[in-house]
């Protein structure tokens, strides 16, 4: 970079660092009208260009995450992940944070799937944090809503089509399509209950420091 970029580079600096944490709408505002020059800041020239450029966008992530803009937190926060394990950081707990905050802004876009795997490698990578059991379990459960719309499909079917499939005793098969459809409810109301109640106590357990020594 030539000599005003590096300097662009010192002011881009100095305006993040007067964005206190908590302000997620100005810091949004701040990467929005940075964003060209941010986008195009070369890691590889220097350590400052490095966390200058990480810590922006990783915090940037995390503003629109915590603004409830998951959609558009998720090429953030997977860009500042992606740098996080190129540049073999992955020990700081920032890494960790990020890749939490990834998985539950997927798990709310409704990419379970996704969610599913991500929080599969934080449970494996920190199985004495209960949390990320709790949101693999949300993940998968959620995944797995289709069996769900299948089995009230089915019992609504039958029910429709009692007097087809049994015309000498149609009340039998609505009886049975009528048991399908109230086990279904109760059965994902009973997981619900008992997911909910896991995340609850799981969730005291919750990273509370995001930064961590990046700000």
């Amino acid at each position: 970079m030539n000599e005003s970029s590096l300097e662009k580079i010192e002011n881009l600096n100095q305006e993040f660092l007067e964005i206190s944490e908590n302000e997620y709408d100005k810091f949004i505002h701040f990467y929005d009208n940075n964003k060209n020059f941010i986008e195009h800041i070369d890691i590889n020239q220097s350590e400052q260009h490095l966390y200058l450029k990480l810590k922006v966008i990783g915090n940037y992530g995390r503003a629109l995450f915590l603004t409830a803009k998951f959609k558009e937190a998720i090429s953030s926060l997977e860009e500042a992940i992606k740098i996080m394990s190129s540049k073999n950081l992955t020990d700081f707990y920032y890494y960790e944070f990020l890749r939490s905050i990834y998985g539950e802004s997927l798990y709310f876009s409704k990419n379970y799937k996704k969610a599913k795997d991500i929080f599969l490698k934080l449970k494996t990578d920190f199985p004495e944090k209960r949390i990320y059991s709790s949101w693999y379990n949300y993940s998968h459960f959620r995944s797995l809503k289709w069996i769900t719309s299948i089995l009230l499909v089915i019992g609504g079917l039958l029910i429709v089509g009692d007097k087809y499939i049994n015309p000498d005793n149609p009340f039998v098969i609505t009886i049975i399509g009528i048991t399908v459809i109230a086990l279904t409810i109760l059965g994902e109301w009973i997981i619900k209950q008992l997911l909910n109640k896991n995340h609850t106590i799981a969730q005291k357990e919750k990273i509370t420091n995001p930064n961590n020594g990046y700000k």
